[in-house]
């Protein structure tokens, strides 16, 4: 993922996007989605985030997908925004990139645009889980919480432990701090500690 630290190198990936490239096209998304909170004009960054997105679905990267449900969430304009947001989800899922599950059962054990409901939800991460082509740190620890806190109808501390450990283990190998190994690692400290 490509932070740019000053105007120049911002400008030389702007520059190359605007000419095709791909990498620069995925550069300049992962910066603008980063930085959401820029300070600059939000609709000139929202445009721009809805033009990277477009062009990597144009190139066929099934991730890009789910950058357009999360873009379409956020802005939340239209009148069936959740609806057209699934559609990007199953989209993604569809072309091979388990995000695209995950975002949907995250959507239902939140409760976030729709009626929390945690079975869809356990459905949607197992599916994750199965067809995805890596795994994923917030499929496993939200099941992992499921078992725990007995969400899914089913008390398991020892299953909970296990996708806990699992969550935690993969978030580890992507190399960045990944938000929901350390929700794992801080319910499994719960546990042990209790």
């Amino acid at each position: 993922m490509k932070i740019f630290n000053d105007y120049e190198e911002f400008s030389e990936a702007f520059e190359k996007a605007g000419e095709g490239d791909i990498t620069a096209v995925r550069n300049m998304l992962n910066h603008l989605l980063v930085n959401l909170d820029d300070d600059n004009d939000p609709w000139l960054v929202q445009l721009l985030r809805q033009t990277y997105i477009d062009k990597l679905i144009d190139e066929g990267e099934a991730y890009a997908w789910v950058y357009k449900g999360d873009e379409i969430l956020r802005n939340q304009e239209a009148e069936h925004f959740v609806y057209e947001a699934l559609k990007c989800y199953l989209k993604a899922a569809a072309l091979g990139d388990n995000m695209g599950f995950d975002c949907i059962g995250e959507l239902y054990f939140k409760g976030d645009y729709v009626e929390r409901d945690f079975d869809m939800s356990f459905v949607f991460f197992h599916l994750g889980i199965k067809h995805g082509n890596t795994l994923n740190p917030m499929s496993l620890c939200r099941i992992g919480q499921m078992y725990k806190y007995g969400y899914h109808g089913e008390l398991n501390l020892e299953t909970a432990e296990e996708f806990f450990s699992k969550a935690i283990s993969v978030g580890s190998n992507h190399g960045i701090i990944d938000d929901y190994a350390l929700i794992a690692a801080n319910e499994l400290y719960d546990m042990r500690a209790s």
